[in-house]
């Protein structure tokens, strides 16, 4: 959305484009903040400057190019021509819009908490405290966040994001809402959430440290490609319509949960393997289209309900068909010697449901098993069940 400030810079109006809910608010209080103030605060003469809590405090193109906010609680507006500084108040609650409106670079260091930065367009940087609690909004351009210890919240902006969370309690959230970022969550519990529902996609990498790291996929309508590479820690991972996730380790535990729709995950690099787990929602049978690859670890797989397409991959699989009550169909490839396939989770028991089923050998050499209520598994290359079921 469009928000604009009358008289921004003189007696010309500034108007600026920001995404996401966070920063729309931000840019509304902006908007009220500039028609309300009885005192706006020209900054100026650089380093040590004052500001007034409660006012607007306006910096302009200049060539100063160092700011300290003074006070805390105020206002600050920034529309710079070249590379400019901003220190924050000791005291917190700095809220800042600006960028490169006019062709420079805003950086801004956070001295105390409680923090909303707004970043427009140029190239910015963020750099957090020990003290945390802040918000941040990437732009359109290409923005650097670095976090402090604390626990804070960034909205990746439309450009390129390199986004480093550093939590040493709590932990950082980090929500990818277009453009393409670069995420090192290498805090000791972080959360990033991604989507594409906007006209552009959203891609990204995404690298684990020895901490937590959550990652939650939101429906998407447009392309949401991202690369997800696990840490020391424990990797999960929920997934949800229109994600395309490629997912590597090479130490650690991680977990694929997929929500409803059409995924693909797609763990051929990892080696240090992973459990999936498919929609186990019954109202999803119908639009569930789940792809899942395995890497060169130990794999588990249980399967949920709707059309899912299991590879696996060169480490071993253990494959659990449940049916939740409902008939599924699975396709499983490259089903290696070591690999096993249990039946254990259908509502009709094991012996019964083989037993009352089929078994197809089709021509081109793939083994198809109907099940008693209807389940189809289809074995792309293998003819028998022979040291594989269990």
């Amino acid at each position: 959305m469009a928000q604009t400030i009358p008289g921004g810079l003189g007696s010309q109006s500034i108007t600026f484009t920001v995404t996401g809910n966070s920063a729309a608010n931000l840019a509304a209080a902006f908007s009220d903040a500039v028609h309300s103030a009885s005192v706006v605060t020209p900054l100026s003469s650089g380093s040590g400057e004052s500001t007034v809590a409660g006012a607007l405090n306006l910096i302009q193109s200049s060539s100063t190019t160092s700011f300290n906010l003074a006070t805390g609680s105020q206002y600050t507006y920034a529309a710079v021509t070249s590379a400019t500084q901003l220190t924050g108040s000791s005291v917190g609650g700095d809220t800042v819009l600006g960028g490169g409106f006019l062709g420079g670079s805003l950086s801004y260091t956070a001295v105390g908490g409680d923090n909303s930065i707004t970043f427009d367009s140029g190239n910015n940087t963020y750099t957090g405290d020990s003290v945390g609690g802040d918000t941040i909004s990437g732009g359109s351009g290409d923005d650097t966040i670095n976090t402090g210890t604390g626990s804070n919240t960034i909205f990746a902006g439309a450009g390129s994001s390199q986004i480093t969370m550093n939590d040493a309690s709590g932990h950082d959230i980090a929500a990818l809402i277009a453009g393409n970022s670069v995420v090192d969550a290498h805090g000791v519990n972080d959360i990033v959430f991604a989507t594409a529902k906007q006209s552009a996609s959203t891609t990204g990498t995404i690298s684990g440290g020895t901490g937590l790291l959550t990652f939650v996929a939101g429906s998407s309508s447009n392309t949401l490609a991202v690369n997800i590479q696990g840490g020391a820690g424990v990797t999960h991972m929920f997934t949800s319509n229109g994600s395309n996730i490629t997912f590597d380790n090479s130490t650690g535990t991680a977990v694929f949960v997929a929500g409803a729709g059409n995924e693909t995950l797609n763990g051929a690099g990892a080696a240090g393997g992973f459990d999936f787990f498919g929609d186990a929602t019954l109202a999803d049978a119908e639009t569930d289209h789940t792809s899942v690859t395995g890497g060169t670890g130990t794999d588990y797989f249980s399967t949920g309900v709707g059309d899912e397409m299991i590879t696996a991959g060169s480490g071993g699989a253990l494959i659990d068909i449940n049916d939740f009550g409902t008939s599924t169909h699975v396709t499983i490839a490259n089903l290696n010697a070591g690999d096993y396939v249990n039946f254990a989770g259908l509502t009709v028991p094991k012996e019964e449901s083989l037993l009352k089923g089929t078994a197809t050998v089709h021509a081109g050499g793939n083994l198809t098993v109907t099940l008693a209520n209807g389940t189809t598994v289809e074995f792309l290359g293998v003819t028998t069940f022979t040291g594989h079921l269990i």
